[in-house]
């Protein structure tokens, strides 16, 4: 996890951090099929196989060892690797790659760059597809089961974590379903009597602070963590703070800590005024749809770019961890707190979130119905998805007509120099019998 910390701020820092959780991945997956408790498991039947997909396609292949239609689930909008299986549409001209956030316009110099990353994500899922193809080989062998690229091919559906109120609106096959926000509660669930009592106790309203479930607050530079709960016990507010260990050092009196919080059940309570967190688009979404501003210190990945994004919309503010001193901080807070256009432009996107025909998980729990009903429900897949790239861009059409129109331009200047030829001919025909006659 110190990784996270020293490299996970910048891109190339998240291609070296990427690397190892493709490795770690793939490995535990792998080991995943071989455990005791899954052979227990593996002569039984099912009526679907659900993967979610983070380094682990090849985990696809059960949907036919078990004879049953298989639905992947992301955590991040779609990737090209989505969008080549499903035959989903590429947004790159228009939709800005998850890691850029919220680019202002799609200017000349945004596409270019959107361009570079999309060309680097094909060519990083290219590894890691054919990565995932020897691991699949290893467990699903071709004498007995459907090839890799076959079982990509019938992948009946694909959840993504994304919504048009929330990202750039995108065209999606039917095949791809949005389903952002599915791990929001509509009702939130009693809280523990003790953080209850807290939080009821809380004249002045109360900050929630969490790192994520991977990020551990526990892993934060001792420094970094004196300066966050010395502007803490100056705060009117009380604050619930995940910390993963027994005690926390210096722990101030409105602090309370738990080594696991319910987040979703904590952020829907109306004395939750501000969300400090390390920008995830789970933690992100949670915030959005409980209307809760954030100050967000980014660590890996798409982190930053989701902060960023949620920056430019008004209603967070992205804070560097290197950089952080108790006088930003504090700063940053009373700002968010007592500047309430943060809170009114979270609160307009909060309505727009929640305003859709059904709820994520009640779109994802229709269509994973409708999926088993119609036996894999071959009839939502996209043509696109059997094509390769030339084809889906009518590449090797446009060469066919290209040559077509070359060939006929060459046929016409061939028949033009011909008849000019017969031409000529004639002429000189005529005038040697002209001047024979003399």
């Amino acid at each position: 996890m110190e990784k996270f910390l020293t490299e996970g701020w910048s891109y190339f820092g998240t291609l070296r951090l990427l690397i190892d959780s493709v490795r770690q991945s793939l490995q535990a997956a792998n080991a995943t099929l071989h455990t005791e408790e899954f052979q227990m498991i593996a002569e039984e039947s099912y009526d679907l196989i659900l993967v979610e997909m983070f380094f682990n396609n090849f985990l696809i292949g059960l949907g036919d060892h078990f004879h049953c239609p298989v639905i992947t689930i992301s955590s991040v909008p779609p990737t090209e690797i989505v969008n080549e299986i499903s035959g989903n549409p590429s947004t790159v001209a228009i939709v800005p790659h998850f890691l850029l956030g919220n680019v202002n316009g799609m200017t000349f110099f945004n596409r270019l760059l959107n361009y570079f990353f999309v060309t680097v994500e094909k060519i990083i899922w290219k590894v890691i597809d054919w990565r995932e193809g020897v691991y699949y080989e290893a467990n699903f062998p071709s004498s007995r089961y459907k090839s890799f690229e076959k079982m990509k091919k019938n992948i009946s559906l694909f959840f993504v974590n994304d919504h048009f109120s929330i990202s750039s609106p995108r065209p999606y096959v039917p095949a791809v379903v949005p389903v952002a926000g599915i791990n929001i509660k509509q009702q939130p669930d009693p809280l523990p009597q003790k953080i209850q009592e807290f939080i009821d106790n809380a004249e002045h309203g109360v900050i929630y602070f969490s790192l994520g479930s991977i990020m551990k607050s526990t892993f934060l530079p001792p420094r970094i963590l004196d300066t966050i709960l010395n502007v803490l016990s100056k705060l009117k507010q009380k604050v619930v703070f995940k910390w993963e260990d027994d005690q926390l050092p210096n722990q101030p009196d409105n602090v309370l800590i738990e080594k696991w919080l319910p987040q979703s059940d904590i952020l829907a309570q109306k004395k939750v005024k501000l969300f400090i967190c390390h920008g995830g688009m789970g933690a992100m979404n949670e915030a959005k749809y409980n209307g809760i501003p954030v100050i967000g210190i980014p660590f890996f990945a798409d982190q930053r770019s989701n902060l960023i994004t949620a920056q430019q919309e008004g209603w967070a503010i992205v804070l560097d961890l290197y950089t952080l001193t108790e006088e930003s901080l504090l700063t940053t807070i009373n700002q968010v707190l007592y500047d309430h256009k943060y809170r009114n432009t979270v609160q307009h996107i909060s309505k727009v979130f929640k305003d859709r025909p059904m709820t994520a998980l009640d779109t994802a729990l229709y269509w994973t119905e409708y999926v088993i009903r119609h036996k894999g429900a071959a009839h939502l897949q996209s043509r696109a998805s059997h094509l390769n790239w030339m084809q889906k861009i009518s590449l090797d059409v446009l060469i066919f007509y290209f040559v077509l129109m070359v060939l006929a331009f060459k046929g016409t200047i061939f028949v033009y120099l011909k008849m000019k030829n017969i031409k000529i001919k004639l002429r000189i025909t005529k005038v040697t019998e002209k001047s024979k006659s003399l």
